[in-house]
């Protein structure tokens, strides 16, 4: 049998690696507690956290205060500044731009409407970014964009495959922003929105951070979703996973924008819900989808019997396709997220019961529902930071 060898130099590589990203998911942590987590010598673990420190990545700040016995260790933080990305999030509606920083804080700086037309998008965005880089890269080690994409991608080839509710197909953005942006030396990374906000609720949710199998759905105008399968983001053959708003609930249904009829999500999306209640009932305020929704969610706090029922329906609906999912992948839990994340908490208690009722037994029994922690805007805008910083720990070497 022949054995792969791992030389010296890849093997501190990736000590390095592994122990930056402990530093910088777990801030606080001591050296002994990473000698425990990874196995390694804490003589070793001394020699990357010194180094870490001499390049100006981590710093020391006080002893960390625990109810263990014997000697405190000294807590271990990554500087914030050491390491800048600039993050947008493409939505259907808006745009918006940020900076995330290494210690995965977050600084928005400004929110435009998504141009429709995306050869039109690309140079404003492309202005945007110029601008922002003309204001921040004297002052921050701005390393990389990031961008959070409201549909599928390949990110090897840096291309939005298909964004179908922004008609959206085929868009080099990658090039496009490389051959325009002033500075060449910059990554550009780009992810799905379900998948990002996942990694948000993994990196923030103490609720699931520990959980091996999660279960995303992304809920806006349209639904996607994320797979977390095995302590792993599964990405599938084609990098296509978590099309769960895709799966098919009435072959007669509504045409969907992905071209067949009485997908998912054409019975439980905001736009869906808001139109069931306008053509039924009263117009909603607002000038888009998301505050007629949010609108909606008021009625119902104010005992609109209408927007109750709608909402009711909606939430059946969501207890339909989650019991397929249930039942196929199995998980440990299902999060609700984007705008979804605004469903009162008393529907979610229903929908509980519902999914539990409708699935299998021993596939439903212990499925935990629960809401996001962190709003449609920020869950993706976080998911930005993370894979940019850890797309910056593994190419940065000291």
């Amino acid at each position: 049998m022949k054995h792969t060898r791992i030389n010296a130099a890849t093997m501190g590589q990736m000590n390095r690696n592994m122990i930056f990203k402990l530093i910088q998911k777990t801030p606080s942590i001591t050296r002994r507690e990473i000698s425990k987590l990874t196995g390694l010598d804490p003589s070793t673990v001394t020699r990357i956290t010194t180094k870490l420190m001499d390049e100006g990545f981590v710093k020391e700040e006080g002893e960390k205060v625990t109810n263990q016995p014997g000697r405190k260790g000294i807590s271990l933080f990554p500087i914030k500044d050491a390491a800048v990305s600039i993050v947008i999030k493409i939505g259907i509606e808006n745009t918006i731009f940020g900076l995330g920083y290494l210690d995965k804080t977050l600084e928005i700086i400004e929110e435009i409407p998504t141009i429709r037309q995306s050869d039109m998008f690309l140079t404003v965005c492309v202005e945007k970014l110029n601008d922002i880089l003309n204001k921040y890269s004297k002052d921050k080690n701005i390393i990389g964009i990031s961008f959070s994409i409201p549909g599928i991608v390949e990110p090897n080839e840096g291309k939005i495959i298909t964004a179908p509710h922004l008609n959206w197909n085929d868009v080099k953005l990658k090039s496009t922003i490389e051959e325009n942006i002033e500075r060449k030396d910059l990554f550009i990374i780009m992810t799905n929105e379900a998948r990002l906000s996942l990694l948000s609720e993994i990196f923030f949710n103490r609720l699931v951070k520990n959980l091996q199998s999660i279960v995303y759905i992304f809920i806006s105008q349209g639904v996607g979703g994320a797979l977390y399968l095995n302590g792993k983001i599964y990405e599938g053959a084609t990098n296509s996973s978590g099309e769960i708003g895709h799966m098919t609930i009435s072959e007669t249904g509504a045409l969907c924008h992905c071209g067949n009829r009485g997908c998912w999500e054409t019975f439980v999306s905001i736009d869906s819900v808001v139109t069931s209640y306008e053509l039924s009932n009263n117009s909603l305020s607002g000038s888009n989808y998301k505050e007629k929704y949010a609108n909606l969610l008021k009625r119902t706090e104010q005992n609109d019997i209408n927007a109750k029922k709608i909402l009711n329906i909606m939430v059946h609906n969501l207890a339909i396709g989650i019991s397929n999912v249930v039942n196929i992948i199995n998980p440990h839990a299902i999060v609700i997220g984007g705008i979804g994340e605004k469903i009162p908490e008393n529907y979610i208690d229903q929908l509980q019961v519902e999914v539990q009722h409708s699935s299998l037994a021993f596939a439903g029994k212990q499925i935990k529902i629960m809401k996001a922690k962190i709003d449609i805007d920020r869950a993706c805008l976080y998911g930005c930071t993370i894979t940019a910083m850890e797309k910056f720990t593994d190419i940065v070497t000291i």
